[in-house]
């Protein structure tokens, strides 16, 4: 592995760690607490999150094969968002890390499949309004969109989450 693979791995493995860790103190209360920018729960951003990584994964591995990307809009993201939120907005930690890790999983294999080529490859993507390689797909829409993510959680759930039960 390269130093641009590994240092998106290491980029990847903090940012899903820290999610993780934020999510992992909460009892159901807390996971049910709004995050504003995002208008749903704690429990249902942590569950796109998880999607998207999920998602993402399934992106890159179609540009490294040289397939298709979707056609997406950002109504149709918002669209989907809202209705995950609906669905999700009482899941339980236990759900919710399990999806985290899922969608953790599935993100980590890609990466850890990818050599410096692949990091070039590019593919239009309507959501970038043209070409994304993958190191920007990578970057963009997982790494620093979960980090956007996480400070919205964080401000959310606080240091006053509890802490008594799974969810």
């Amino acid at each position: 592995m390269h130093a641009r693979e590994s240092d998106l791995m290491t980029r990847y493995a903090r940012v899903l760690d820290a999610v993780i860790a934020a999510i992992e103190p909460l009892d159901a209360a807390s996971l049910r607490q709004p995050c504003a920018a995002e208008r749903c729960s704690a429990a249902a951003l942590a569950s796109h999150i998880a999607a998207v990584h999920g998602a993402t994964a399934g992106f890159v591995r179609a540009i490294v094969a040289g397939e298709p990307l979707p056609t997406l809009t950002m109504e149709d993201i918002d669209r989907n968002n809202a209705e995950n939120a609906k669905r999700n907005d009482r899941l339980g930690k236990d759900e919710v890390i399990t999806r985290l890790r899922a969608g953790g999983e599935a993100m980590t294999t890609v990466l850890q499949g990818l050599g410096e080529d692949d990091l070039a490859r590019t593919a239009p993507f309507t959501l970038f309004g043209g070409e994304v390689s993958v190191q920007t797909l990578v970057e963009q829409a997982v790494i620093n969109h979960t980090e956007q993510h996480l400070a919205s959680l964080q401000a959310a759930v606080g240091p006053e989450a509890r802490t008594s039960d799974n969810g």
